[in-house]
C-alpha cells in the first residue's frame, strides 16, 4: 500500500491541535453543564486557553501562505489577533472579568463564528453535507451569543446552558473542518 503525501496546506500539526481543540470544548461544554455552581474563574481561564489556541490557528494559516492574501485571509488573521487578546485578557485578569464573563463569552463565540462562516463556503465545495453542518453551528453560535447578552434570565441556571450550546458547536465545527481537506 502505498502512502501519498497530503495536499492540505496544513500541517500535521495544526490539525491535530484543531482536534485537540476542538476535544477541550467539547469537554468544557460537558463540563460547564454538570458543574453550574462552580467558580467563574475557573470557567475563564478555560475559556482563556481556548481562546488563545482558537487564534493561534486562525494565525498561523496566514503567515504559512505562499499567495497573496485575499479578503477572507486577512479577516482570519484580524480574528485571530482579536481572539488571542481576548484570551490573554480572560488569562491575566479573571477576577476583574469575571462579571463580565457573558460579555466576554458573547464577543470571543460571536468572533469564533464569524471565522467559521467566512470558511463555510470553501468548506461545502469540497462536502456539501459537512459545510451544510459546519453553517448550521456556526449560525447556532452566532444565536448563542447573542443570547447570553440578551438573556432575560441572567441567573448562574441559563449561563452554563447557553456557555455549553456555544461550546459543542465550536468544538464540533472544529472537528469538522479538520475532517475537510484543503487544497493548496
Amino acid at each position: 500500500m502505498m502512502m501519498t503525501k497530503s495536499k492540505d496546506p496544513r500541517s500535521f500539526l495544526t490539525r491535530m491541535a484543531q482536534i485537540g481543540l476542538g476535544l477541550l470544548m467539547i469537554a468544557g461544554a460537558m463540563w460547564a453543564i454538570t458543574q453550574p455552581g462552580t467558580a467563574l474563574n475557573t470557567l475563564m481561564v478555560i475559556l482563556g486557553l481556548m481562546l488563545l489556541l482558537r487564534g493561534t490557528a486562525g494565525i498561523v494559516p496566514y503567515y504559512r501562505m505562499k499567495d497573496k492574501p485575499i479578503l477572507k485571509d486577512k479577516a482570519g488573521l484580524a480574528l485571530g489577533v482579536l481572539l488571542i487578546i481576548l484570551g490573554i485578557l480572560m488569562l491575566a485578569v479573571p477576577d476583574f472579568l469575571a462579571p463580565t464573563l457573558k460579555w466576554a463569552a458573547a464577543g470571543a463565540f460571536a468572533l469564533t463564528a464569524a471565522r467559521g462562516l467566512i470558511a463555510v463556503k470553501a468548506m461545502r465545495v469540497k462536502n456539501r453535507n459537512l459545510g451544510t453542518l459546519s453553517l448550521v453551528l456556526n449560525l447556532a453560535l452566532l444565536a448563542s451569543s447573542i443570547l447570553l447578552v440578551l438573556n432575560p434570565l441572567p441567573n448562574l441556571f441559563t449561563l452554563p446552558i447557553l456557555l455549553t450550546a456555544a461550546l459543542l458547536c465550536a468544538g464540533t465545527d472544529l472537528l469538522i473542518d479538520v475532517a475537510i481537506p484543503r487544497e493548496k
